[in-house]
């Protein structure tokens, strides 16, 4: 086992290499709702400890109903990104829109 991984537990979870739970989901042990729980102090230590951050990527599309039955169904595509920073607070960047799929598949740079 490396210094610099985490570890499934087998169960509900990942441990650092001390065999510590630094996050797992306690609906597997004890039912209700899909968590996560973290030992946020314990996972920046491990994440910096690696090289990595922790980040999550927000995808949507909308159906704007309305207009005319000639038309195709207009469309909300959204994306947004937020990461977790050693400090234990996440940053997230603004949501970006896209008026039409086929035009819009680049995101231009956060300014």
């Amino acid at each position: 086992m490396s210094e610099k991984d985490f570890w499934w537990n087998g169960t509900d979870g990942f441990m650092d290499p001390t065999g510590k739970t630094v996050f797992f989901d306690p609906r597997i042990r004890y039912g209700g709702p899909a968590t996560l729980l973290a030992d946020l102090d314990a996972l920046a230590a491990q994440l910096e400890a690696m090289g990595v951050r922790l980040f999550w990527t927000m995808l949507g599309k909308k159906d704007l109903l309305g207009g005319s039955s000639d038309d195709r169904s207009p469309e909300n595509i959204f994306s947004q990104v937020a990461y977790l920073n050693a400090d234990g607070t996440i940053t997230s960047r603004p949501c970006a829109f896209f008026d039409d799929e086929r035009k819009d598949r680049v995101v231009a740079p956060h300014t």
